[in-house]
């Protein structure tokens, strides 16, 4: 009887801590199976990083196949590595899922399987150098490999591709284990405030001159953990300009999907908190560039940091009453949109257009002139 005593709360307590237990397993399974390929050539470096020859002791061949691939790697890497660096830097104001987390994860990536692949010379350096005398001494031979490579290659890259996230799915649905690329359906409640979120922020777009090219917005009716949002509006290339009215319809777009929801559910829920981010970021580039009130850079001094509090609360709340008479006076449409997209689950440019010429103005949310975009 005592022991039981002493073993009920032990018990209750790994009940109680199951389903995070599970959640943890879940995402390590996620990250194993989307990174194998990475974490295996991992492996390799740690194993055999120590055993593999010289690159001075290699033949010939081998050393200088090393010598090309070590330049022409470093230089594409490096290249990558610069261009997402820059395309994150410029792309603040965007509804892209590019994030710092992201691009230091796709370095890691392309360092490890680069390092594996130098690795790889050195360790099977005689091998490349067999095989290359080979086809220099029998080039008809050569010839017909190198066709039979390209046929199976072909046919590989002309099969359609499965994204892997269905493939994680498939390995679930067959043996029953949790991981991350499990995807949970959503409450019919949860997909609609999604819907009325991305259709606010699909309204805003009726003040440019003509939308985006790749315009569409979409709701997810079911989430893996690892999906960050929830539904989106999204474009091809998000306009770029610095005018005072461009950025200003920036931070009404950020904060239109929390408004909408405010409006016509009653509520807002969490789904925002990348929309605030952008918020935060276009608004002291608004700030700084002398367009609004006086804002700090250097916000070093608790007097400097509470004026620039102040000075951005003051700011989300104009623009939250902007928005609260834009969709007062359009809160039928909304309602209309939100309905087409629950219907659709997604709608392109033209599916939308029809519904952002019916849009009614305010004196604050207005139509944007071309030049300002």
């Amino acid at each position: 009887m005592q022991m039981m005593k002493r073993v009920r709360p032990i018990v209750g307590v790994l009940r109680a801590s199951l389903p995070s237990l599970l959640s943890v397993i879940e995402s390590l399974g996620g990250f194993v199976a989307a990174n194998a390929i990475v974490l295996l050539a991992l492996a390799f470096i740690v194993t055999l990083g120590k055993s593999a020859p010289a690159v001075d002791s290699l033949p010939a061949t081998a050393r200088i196949t090393f010598e090309v691939a070590e330049r022409l790697g470093t230089l594409v890497v490096t290249l990558w590595m610069v261009w997402r660096g820059l395309f994150l830097f410029f792309a603040f104001g965007d509804h892209h899922d590019t994030r710092a987390w992201d691009l230091a994860i796709g370095i890691v990536q392309r360092v490890v399987l680069f390092v594996a692949s130098l690795l790889a010379i050195r360790y099977f350096g005689s091998v490349i150098a067999d095989t290359v005398a080979y086809m220099l001494a029998n080039p008809g031979t050569s010839v017909a490999t190198l066709l039979g490579i390209a046929v199976i290659a072909a046919s590989y890259f002309l099969v359609p591709k499965v994204q892997s996230r269905e493939v994680v799915g498939v390995a679930y649905r067959a043996t029953g284990v949790a991981v991350a690329g499990r995807r949970m359906p959503r409450l019919a409640e949860d997909i609609r405030r999604t819907a009325t979120h991305e259709a606010g922020h699909a309204l805003l777009y009726a003040a440019l001159p003509s939308l985006p090219d790749g315009f569409k917005v979409k709701v997810l009716e079911s989430v893996a953990p690892s999906d960050e949002y929830r539904g989106f509006v999204r474009v091809d290339k998000f306009p770029s300009a610095a005018t005072e009215g461009f950025l200003r319809w920036c931070m009404y777009l950020d904060l239109a999907g929390m408004a909408a929801e405010l409006l016509a559910c009653g509520d807002r829920a969490d789904g925002a908190r990348g929309d605030m981010s952008r918020w935060i970021a276009v608004a002291r580039a608004y700030l700084l560039a002398g367009l609004g009130e006086l804002f700090y850079a250097d916000s070093g001094t608790p007097e400097h940091v509470a004026h620039n509090r102040l000075v951005l609360n003051t700011l989300r709340a104009e623009h939250e009453e902007a928005l609260f008479e834009f969709f007062d006076a359009n809160l039928d449409l909304l309602r209309e949109l939100r309905d087409r997209l629950l219907e659709a689950r997604e709608l392109g440019a033209d599916e939308v257009a029809p519904y952002l010429a019916r849009v009614t103005f305010t004196s604050t949310v207005r139509r944007l002139r071309a030049e300002e975009v």
